[in-house]
């Protein structure tokens, strides 16, 4: 096995393997698009004995303070364990956070090899799983209701999100320049935000929250019908999240709303604070 750096000249030779990974078919336009030559400077390749690629190691930064890695290696690859552990291990040798920074990755609950792998290699486990729904997207919803936000809201938009995740303004201006926020809103308010991921196929809601003033009012079960009508209208074929298995309240959202858990793709955190 061979490690090498990712970087412009490899990058649209991993398509195949970025696919894998993610379960789709990755946009190689939108990862030339994306790519940071001086983030990537960490990035790591791992090719097999007859030059074919087998897995690798990245991440992007997701917030002020935390950024989400990404390790996959072939499930047919022997050794699995151990190639992981030596793209981890370059990987980690070579990223450079500021202090109090977190890098998180998450692991499918089934792939024993790469969670003993990445716990192996001083990363944390989160007690928690994160369970993965998902629903195919068949038919119209509901009439569309314009939850498209304008710059304007953005603090509230921070408000609201804040009570699931920490996110700053500048976070919040960032998606929204990369139209992928949506919102309801309640009496001026934004009673509920979304984060989104377009994908060729699929839309990911990454992060879904209600302000406390809003809850059991219907508004996320509002703001994701017009999710759902939103990849109708643009042909996706499915729209997917994940979620902390003791937030009730949500799972039960998410099911009342049509989803259906996919326990294959079911994860568990692991992260390190810098």
């Amino acid at each position: 096995m061979i490690l090498s750096k990712i970087d412009l000249s490899n990058l649209r030779e991993l398509q195949p393997l970025l696919s894998l990974s993610a379960g789709y078919q990755v946009s190689i336009e939108d990862e030339l698009e994306y790519f940071d030559p001086e983030a990537s400077k960490s990035w790591f390749l791992a090719t097999g004995s007859n030059d074919e690629k087998i897995g690798f190691v990245r991440c992007f930064r997701q917030g002020s303070d935390w950024s989400l890695g990404e390790l996959y290696v072939d499930e047919k690859c022997q050794n699995r364990r151990q190639i992981a552990m030596s793209l981890l291990n370059s990987f980690t040798s070579q990223i450079k956070f500021d202090s109090g920074h977190r890098l998180r990755f998450d692991i499918r609950i089934r792939d024993l090899e790469l969670n003993d792998a990445i716990v192996a290699c001083g990363f944390s486990q989160k007690q928690q799983t994160f369970i993965h729904f998902e629903i195919n997207v068949t038919n119209a919803v509901t009439k569309p209701f314009h939850s498209k936000p304008l710059p304007s809201q953005a603090s509230k938009i921070v408000e609201t999100l804040r009570f699931l995740n920490h996110v700053t303004e500048s976070d919040v201006l960032e998606w929204m320049k990369q139209d992928a926020i949506r919102i309801v809103s309640l009496h001026a308010s934004v009673a509920s935000a979304a984060h989104v991921s377009e994908s060729e196929d699929a839309i990911e809601i990454v992060r879904i929250a209600t302000h406390a003033n809003f809850l059991r009012r219907g508004c996320a079960s509002s703001l994701i019908s017009e999710i759902l009508q939103e990849a109708f209208e643009k042909k996706k074929l499915r729209v997917y999240l994940k979620v902390e298995d003791i937030r009730a309240p949500a799972i039960s959202t998410y099911i009342k709303s049509g989803f259906k858990e996919n326990d294959l793709k079911s994860q568990i955190w692991h992260s390190r604070w810098y």
